[in-house]
């Protein structure tokens, strides 16, 4: 296996993180975030970028996806612009936990923002709700970007490998859990949460 593209979208920061990279012999290289880094513009505009031209989306072999937990809207956004580029183009979605490629992708203490009140602190003390003013810096996407992508990227490789070696073992409406926090005001939260 070699020059596979690969895309990833994740929303867990707020914001959408798009990046591409290439899969070649097992590892990833050349990964590159879009410039287009807006909750509001949606992710399209920023695989257009990645992806040039009328057969750019034609290159992407697997496309990576952030599970949370995160912003409750940057996660099903990025989750549902992945899964139908995925269908679409008809390659693998690999889901990768946020919090763990954080962890990865940051050596020092950060915090997502889960609602006015409250955020979601990562640090050495492990994953934890913790109110705002005790919560660590807030990760900023323009700042942890790219480290963020390389470590998704990394994180998803062997799961992107089996996938593009065996395709047949992949199912195609396989579901893709999001891992959410709380469930939005007035919806029973469902088992697994965390």
């Amino acid at each position: 296996m070699s020059g596979a593209a690969l895309l990833l979208i994740d929303g867990s920061l707020g914001e959408l993180l798009v990046a591409r990279a290439e899969l070649v012999n097992g590892s990833v290289t050349n990964v590159r975030c879009s410039s287009v880094l807006t909750q509001q513009s949606g992710a399209l505009p920023a695989v257009a970028e990645l992806f040039p031209g009328a057969g750019g989306r034609s290159e992407i072999a697997g496309v990576v996806v952030g599970r949370g937990p995160g912003s409750y809207t940057g996660l099903r956004s990025a989750a549902g612009s992945a899964l139908g580029i995925a269908r679409a183009c008809r390659v693998p979605l690999i889901g990768i936990g946020s919090v763990e490629a954080l962890r990865t992708a940051s050596s020092s203490p950060l915090s997502l923002p889960i609602g006015a009140r409250e955020s979601l602190a990562v640090d050495a003390q492990g994953v934890r709700i913790v109110p705002v003013a005790d919560a660590p810096p807030r990760a900023v996407l323009s700042e942890i970007g790219l480290s963020l992508a390389e470590a998704m990227f990394r994180l998803a490789t062997p799961a992107l490998c089996e996938a593009l070696e065996h395709p047949e073992r992949q199912e195609e409406n396989a579901p893709l859990p999001l891992l959410y926090l709380a469930p939005p005001r007035g919806i029973k939260s469902p088992q697994g949460n965390l």
